[in-house]
């Protein structure tokens, strides 16, 4: 299976929670592991991407808000609304695995797929804008990298993720990479 799959079933999910908030943490599991077939690496990859939508949730929000002109965030439909999140989650997050554009692109095609006629136009719209040298761009590259690596846990453990190690999701004080310290 593909990441598309996973980033399908990461919509549903998201869309779930969305228009009905009490679904529990053992429904998602059992809605994901029944969607992708228990394949480990897409399920790892899709509960990631729900965790780390849901953590960032409040600053993707802000940030599509930031950047629409005319639409206020909560008369955009549910759909593309977490469509832009994942989008802009994956632009923000997706490192070599998921490139800015093509970040971009998986967002475009769930729009086509599960939005109206107009929602592929309009999450490409948006989305571009926080393509590297975009207007958008500069709000991405100002994020706080440790307090999204803190919540991003949280609602993992909540979805039962492991992530990686703790010290390789901080950055120094100075937003780059800490040196890793080599022996002789």
């Amino acid at each position: 299976m593909r990441r598309t799959r996973g980033r399908e079933v990461a919509l549903q999910t998201l869309y779930q929670k969305e228009l009905n908030p009490s679904v529990g943490a053992r429904w998602i599991n059992t809605f994901i592991r029944r969607r992708l077939k228990n394949a480990p690496l897409l399920l790892e990859y899709t509960k990631e991407l729900i965790a780390g939508v849901e953590a960032q949730k409040q600053r993707l929000d802000g940030r599509i808000q930031a950047i629409s002109d005319n639409w206020r965030l909560d008369r955009m439909p549910p759909l593309d609304r977490n469509i832009l999140r994942i989008g802009l989650y994956e632009i923000q997050n997706g490192g070599e695995d998921t490139p800015p554009a093509v970040a971009l692109d998986e967002a475009v095609e769930l729009a086509k797929r599960y939005g109206t006629d107009q929602s592929g136009k309009f999450v490409n719209g948006l989305l571009d804008r926080f393509l590297p040298g975009n207007p958008g761009a500069l709000m991405v590259e100002a994020a706080n990298a440790a307090e999204s690596a803190e919540k991003v846990e949280a609602v993992a453990r909540d979805l039962e993720v492991s992530l990686p190690p703790e010290d390789t999701l901080r950055t120094s004080d100075d937003g780059e990479a800490p040196e890793s310290s080599t022996v002789g």
